[in-house]
């Protein structure tokens, strides 16, 4: 009978649950369960690196001190934000994402949707203006709305005291730019649909109908989403 070597069979399922966590990783649809996995998986795929480097004595605890460092790091007190350098790093961050293609429930460069999109360019902006100037506190944020996924409605709603609504307006196209600020987001006023404003009258969003993200300037003519009825929000980090 076959003899099964313990640590072959534990360096077997260490390979499998790091390909699975990388695969889940860039995986476009966002689902809770996906999220508990990551959380579960890292902690494991670390405790294996460690197994792996232990005969190096020099080296053997350098994962636990790093990730010692990291969990210090993020749970030490914040500063105060730059909230217009926050601004333009989430107009950046939402402009990585042109041109990727619409998927229903994505948030990832292999796809995207609406809600998506105006969440995930804030949680980018959010980490790497948090590594930028040290500050934890941004990348605690980064993480909350990492973790808590919400619709274009949700948003609308006030979904976890992200946003405050700021007007009503007849479209997209009808707003005076003077009314906005960088990183305003437009809900239409059934909760479908969100649009992001990136300054200059330029307005960027995941549009299902098109199949892919845009960037379009108002007025914008034969798209039904700038003429739709919307309320208009700020996310609460921005203001």
């Amino acid at each position: 009978m076959k003899k099964y070597n313990p640590k072959s069979l534990f360096k077997s399922l260490w390979i499998s649950v790091l390909i699975l966590t990388v695969f889940i990783w860039f995986y476009p649809v966002n689902i809770s369960i996906l999220r508990y996995f990551l959380i579960l998986a890292l902690p494991f795929l670390l405790c294996g690196v460690s197994v792996f480097i232990w005969r190096r004595k020099r080296i053997r605890y350098l994962p636990f001190i790093i990730t010692v460092i990291i969990v210090i790091f993020i749970l030490i007190p914040g500063r105060s934000r730059n909230k217009e350098r926050l601004r333009i790093q989430y107009a950046r961050c939402l402009e990585k994402y042109e041109g990727v293609r619409y998927i229903w429930g994505g948030e990832t460069f292999l796809g995207i949707d609406c809600s998506g999109l105006v969440r995930k360019g804030l949680i980018d902006a959010l980490f790497y203006e948090g590594i930028q100037t040290l500050n934890p506190e941004l990348i605690r944020n980064s993480l909350f709305l990492w973790w808590n996924d919400c619709s274009a409605r949700s948003l609308k709603e006030g979904y976890r005291n992200l946003t405050t609504p700021l007007f009503d307006a007849e479209s997209v196209n009808s707003i005076k730019t003077d009314q906005l600020e960088v990183g305003d987001i437009a809900v239409t006023s059934d909760g479908v649909h969100v649009l992001a404003y990136l300054g200059n009258n330029s307005w960027i969003e995941a549009d299902p109908g098109i199949r892919k993200v845009i960037k379009a300037e108002t007025p914008v003519k034969d798209n039904p989403w700038f003429e739709m009825k919307i309320k208009v929000l700020r996310w609460n980090i921005l203001k």
